[in-house]
């Protein structure tokens, strides 16, 4: 079905009622919307499913009030579920990464309309506060207009000219970033990315000076704090492995680095890219992790397992009325009809990642 068909079919749907029937249907159950990246330059023409500009999350926002749905903050969204007092149109909104423009540009829109919001924040970069560098290369790649790219001097392993734009363009860029992420130091891996940036004419110092691949430095996050937000975690690197181990690992570096910022313990995880496994829930458990978010749609009732939280990954080029199915519960309804395959996990989002 085409996306035109599509929104002709919701639109039926509306005027059939069965909006409202479906927000009746869940009225006892929460909605968790998920953001990540907020545009300062371009980025959600380069990557729309995880940039938004400022004038379209506005808009989500005013939509909300105007159609009476209540924001509450994580904590109490997941208080009033386990309690059975959820009102109807309860939403909690989260974001994901903690990308510099979470704070230029959704907070004050946040603030206005006076909206909790609990941002699930990767450390890494918290402390290297350099682009992170599988996107600054990603980006590059998609900005640039040349043609072809030499990198032998730079890494061995991929000698001669090779394709920037075009299908075989994705597999070179793909080596670029693997090779760094496995092989270099961050220190290396910033030096590499000047050096490419540079062959393809795109502004490496530009991007730091706007902070528009970048992640919020440590002052930033508690100014988050001060402001009445929610700063929980994301990892460290960017990754959950399954081995509990690395789990460990991951969420004591995470917490090393915010809980000092946030002022409290943290106890609620955003799995990084929606990756999950039920393996990692015994780790977590003992970790004191009280909820993780995955990326898996859904709305959340008395029955969803607290670390298998489902959202809706909300972005730009949705439609008014993808989005107002997907809070009225008509998505819902829809995937209930189809049947909901068993908890499973996903790879939904592609985000930042450090090694």
């Amino acid at each position: 079905m085409s996306s035109a068909a599509k929104r002709a079919f919701l639109r039926t749907c509306k005027w059939l009622g069965l909006f409202h029937l479906a927000s009746f249907v869940y009225r006892n159950r929460l909605q968790i919307l998920c953001y990540h990246g907020f545009r300062l330059v371009d980025e959600n023409r380069f990557r729309s499913s995880l940039f938004m500009d400022g004038r379209a999350f506005a808009e989500r926002l005013a939509w909300l009030r105007r159609h009476g749905f209540r924001v509450l903050s994580l904590e109490e969204g997941l208080r009033r579920l386990k309690d059975r007092k959820l009102q109807r149109k309860s939403v909690v909104i989260t974001v994901d990464d903690g990308f510099y423009g979470f704070l230029d540009v959704a907070v004050p829109l946040l603030r206005e309309f006076g909206y909790p919001c609990t941002v699930y924040v990767t450390s890494y970069y918290v402390l290297h506060q350099s682009p992170i560098f599988r996107l600054a290369i990603q980006y590059a790649f998609w900005k640039s207009s040349r043609e072809s790219l030499s990198v032998g001097d730079l890494i061995p392993q991929l000698p001669g000219r090779h394709a920037v734009q075009g299908p075989s363009a994705q597999e070179f860029m793909w080596q670029v970033i693997d090779y760094a992420e496995r092989e270099l130091s961050e220190l290396q891996r910033v030096e590499l990315a000047r050096q490419i940036l540079a062959r393809l004419n795109v502004g490496y110092q530009y991007m730091c000076d706007r902070r528009f691949l970048g992640l919020l430095n440590a002052d930033e996050i508690k100014r988050l704090v001060a402001l009445g937000f929610d700063v929980q975690l994301h990892t460290h690197r960017h990754r959950l492995p399954n081995e509990a181990g690395e789990v460990e690992r991951e969420i004591l570096d995470n917490r090393e680095v915010l809980e000092p910022l946030a002022g409290k313990d943290l106890r609620h995880l955003c799995y990084p890219s929606g990756i999950w496994n039920q393996e990692q829930w015994r780790s977590l458990t003992a970790l004191g992790i009280q909820s993780a978010t995955t990326c898996e749609p859904g709305l959340n009732g008395q029955d969803t397992p607290l670390l298998a939280l489902r959202r809706f990954l909300d972005r730009e080029d949705f439609s008014p009325i993808e989005f107002e199915a997907e809070l009225y519960g008509l998505k819902e309804l829809l995937r209930s009809v189809k049947g909901r395959s068993g908890i499973s996990s996903v790879n939904q989002v592609e985000a930042p990642d450090a090694r």
